[in-house]
């Protein structure tokens, strides 16, 4: 039942994705699943970590998406205001950020939070340093107080111990 969850979600998922449910969809769906499942059993026997889709996480993971489409939303107002103001005020600038975060697959989920956001955009990304593009100073230094980052830190804090 642990491993059957995740297959048929996974199926579920390329079946959102193919254009009909047909036999066939369903089987390539199928193989494509129990190929995903086997490469990640390969990779999850390697840590010793939990993994980041484990039930337990869940919960956070349901925070941090709600969290994220709140900001997103925030941010595209905000840009809005921007754009649509008769002087436009942009300071457009590449910045250095570097995240507390130490597991590379939380980093690479902070970077494609702040990438969603509208007014900032990851450029690079290495180790734990970002590199960003932002339209003003004030989208970076909001970056400081990130709420993203802080449940990416508390996720960290559980899959570590």
């Amino acid at each position: 039942m642990k491993k059957l969850l995740p297959l048929i979600g996974l199926m579920l998922f390329f079946l959102m994705l193919a254009e009909r449910v047909t036999l066939e969809a369903v089987l390539i769906g199928l193989g494509l699943s129990w190929l995903v499942m086997k490469l990640l059993n390969l990779k999850v026997a390697k840590e010793t970590v939990m993994p980041l889709y484990a039930p337990q996480l869940w919960p956070t993971w349901l925070h941090l998406v709600s969290v994220l489409v709140k900001e997103i939303i925030v941010a595209n107002f905000q840009v809005a205001k921007i754009v649509l103001s008769k002087t436009m005020h942009i300071e457009p600038k590449i910045y250095k950020f570097t995240t507390r975060l130490t597991d590379e697959r939380l980093i690479v989920l902070l970077s494609n939070a702040i990438t969603l956001t509208p007014g900032t955009m990851t450029v690079e990304l290495e180790k734990s340093e970002l590199t960003i593009h932002a339209l003003n100073e004030g989208y970076f230094k909001a970056l400081s107080d990130n709420p993203i980052e802080k449940i990416l830190i508390r996720v960290e804090a559980r899959l570590n111990g």
